[in-house]
C-alpha cells in the first residue's frame, strides 16, 4: 500500500514537473529552438537567388551558413520588443519605427533617428567622436586599427583570410560572442561561461586569438525570463561585478568578468579601476562617477536604497537569485545603473529624462537625499 502511495506521489510530481516546463516560456532559454533552416542556409540558394551575402568585401555566404546577420533577426519593421522565430521567441533591439516597449539593453531606434550620442553606432562611424569615451585608445591601437575605438569598425580577428576582414555595419559582435547553441542553465539560474555566458556577452578568445583577449573570462548573470518586458522589484535582471585583483578583466582571475569590467573594454577610464590615476583626486574623491568595483556606501543619504529600483539597477558582488533587496555597502553602481547598452530616448544614453527627474526617480534613487528641495 505505501509502495503503492510513493509511486502515486512520483507520478504526482512528474505531472506537476512536466505542466511546468510546458508553461515556462520559450524566452526562458538561451539557445534556439526548432528546424535549423530558421537560421542556417544549406547552399546559401533559394528561388535561384542568393539568401546572404556577408559583405561586399568578402562575397559568399555568410558565416556558419546563417541566412542574416545579427540585425537581420533582432530588427522588426514594427514596433514590437519581441517576434517569433520558429519555436522561439527572439528580443527585438531594433525597431524601424519607434518601439512600443524597450527590451532591458534598449534600442538601436535611437541612436538611428536621433544621432550618435542616443546609443551605440554599430552600423556607421560616430560623426562627433574618433574614439570610445574614456577610451585609451585613438584610434590604431592593438594593431587592429582601434577595434576599441568604434562598433562600427570592429574586425573578428588579425589575419589575411575572409574570417578576419573587417565586419563593417555589424557591430553587434564587438560585445557579443552568439552561442545559441551551449547548453541552457538551469531555469532562473546564473548563466556561467558553459552556457554562453550571460547575454553572450563572452570570453574574448572566441573570437580574437591573441593575447591580451585569450585569457579574459565571460560575463556572468542572471536573464530575466522576458528581457524586462515585465519588470519589478523582484523581476529583473541580476547583474554582476566581481572583486578584481588590479584592473578590468584581469588575466588569470578566477572571477568571472563582471558587467563594467566588460564596458571597460572599451571604456575603461570610467571604470572604478584607474588606469593612470585620474578618477580621484590626491584627497581620494572621486573626480568621475565611480562604476564597477565600487560598493554604493553604507551611509549617509546612499543608505536609504534598500529596495531595488529597476530604473536605476544595481550589480553584485555575489549572484545566485533574483533578489529585491538592495545592500549598501556591499552592493555595486555599475555602467549600467545609469546607461541602456544599445539605446534610449534620451541624450547619453541614459534610462531616464536627466532634464526631468521626479522626486525618487533617476538619480534620486541612490541620492535620496538630493530631491528633498523638489
Amino acid at each position: 500500500m505505501r509502495l503503492t502511495s510513493s509511486k502515486n506521489h512520483v507520478c504526482m510530481i512528474l505531472l506537476l514537473l512536466s505542466a511546468l516546463l510546458l508553461f515556462i516560456p520559450a524566452a526562458s532559454w538561451a539557445s534556439v529552438k526548432g528546424a535549423c533552416a530558421n537560421c542556417h542556409t544549406m547552399h546559401n540558394s533559394q528561388n535561384g537567388a542568393e539568401i546572404y551575402t556577408e559583405s561586399a568585401k568578402r562575397g559568399g555566404p555568410g558565416y556558419n551558413l546563417l541566412n542574416t546577420t545579427c540585425i537581420g533577426c533582432h530588427s522588426s519593421t514594427g514596433g514590437s520588443p519581441t517576434k517569433p522565430l520558429g519555436e522561439s521567441t527572439i528580443p527585438i533591439v531594433y525597431n524601424t519605427v519607434e518601439p512600443a516597449q524597450m527590451t532591458a539593453g534598449g534600442n538601436f531606434y535611437y541612436v538611428q533617428h536621433n544621432g550618435d550620442n542616443y546609443g551605440h553606432n554599430v552600423i556607421s562611424v560616430d560623426q562627433t567622436l574618433s574614439s570610445a569615451p574614456g577610451s585609451s585608445e585613438t584610434g590604431v591601437g592593438c594593431g587592429f586599427g582601434g577595434c576599441h575605438a568604434s562598433l562600427a569598425s570592429i574586425r573578428l580577428g588579425p589575419g589575411y583570410d575572409w574570417f578576419h576582414y573587417p565586419i563593417q555595419g555589424n557591430g553587434c559582435i564587438g560585445c557579443h560572442v552568439p552561442r545559441h547553441h551551449a547548453p541552457d542553465q538551469t531555469p532562473g539560474g546564473v548563466v556561467k561561461e558553459e552556457n554562453g555566458c550571460y547575454r553572450f556577452l563572452g570570453r574574448p578568445s572566441w573570437v580574437w586569438d591573441i593575447p591580451p583577449h585569450s585569457s579574459r573570462p565571460g560575463v556572468e548573470g542572471i536573464e530575466d525570463p522576458d528581457w524586462e518586458l515585465t519588470v519589478g522589484q523582484a523581476d529583473h535582471n541580476e547583474y554582476r561585478d566581481a572583486d578584481k585583483p588590479a584592473a578590468p578583466c584581469s588575466p588569470g582571475s578566477a572571477n568571472p568578468m563582471g558587467i563594467s569590467d566588460f564596458c571597460a573594454g572599451c571604456h575603461r577610464d570610467y571604470h572604478s579601476w584607474d588606469l593612470q590615476n585620474r578618477n580621484r583626486d590626491a584627497a581620494g574623491s572621486w573626480l568621475r562617477h565611480p562604476a564597477g568595483d565600487t560598493e554604493i556606501p553604507n551611509g549617509g543619504e546612499y543608505a536609504a536604497y534598500t529596495a531595488y529600483n529597476p530604473q536605476t539597477p544595481v550589480s553584485r558582488p555575489v549572484v545566485s537569485i533574483v533578489s529585491g533587496t538592495v545592500t549598501p555597502g556591499v552592493d555595486r553602481v555599475m555602467c549600467l545603473s545609469c546607461h541602456r547598452a544599445h539605446g534610449s530616448p534620451y541624450p547619453d544614453m541614459l534610462r531616464w529624462n536627466y532634464e526631468n527627474m521626479a522626486k525618487e526617480t533617476g538619480c534620486y534613487v541612490c541620492h535620496t537625499a538630493k530631491d528633498d528641495q523638489l
